[in-house]
């Protein structure tokens, strides 16, 4: 399991690759780390508070893994599909400018 703990973070790898290794992430709400563990039923965004975010973790350990997120989650997490998707985004970007500024 991951407990990511920071106090600033931008949207942390760590937990992208967590996932990718189907391992419950526990994280305080920093970053996109909401936003990266939504829909997911064993891992969470924990209380700031270490005796609450210990029985959240606690709580939710007890529960059998059911997330399987390396599948679940294949089109966030592959490094692959999202290289695609940034070359994809910028051959579009690129043929709407070429569209809007005439070459001399």
């Amino acid at each position: 399991m991951l407990l990511l703990t920071s106090d600033e973070e931008g949207s942390p790898n760590i937990i992208r690759e967590c996932l990718a290794l189907d391992k419950p992430v526990f994280s305080v709400d920093v970053g996109d780390a909401r936003e990266q563990l939504r829909d997911l039923a064993n891992s969470m965004v924990i209380s700031r508070d270490p005796e609450t975010a210990a029985r959240q973790i606690e709580a939710s350990l007890q529960k059998p893994y059911t997330d399987h997120t390396r599948e679940r989650l294949r089109s966030r997490l592959d490094i692959d599909l999202l290289n695609n998707d940034v070359v994809s985004l910028y051959e579009s970007l690129a043929h709407r400018s070429n569209k809007q500024i005439p070459l001399a």
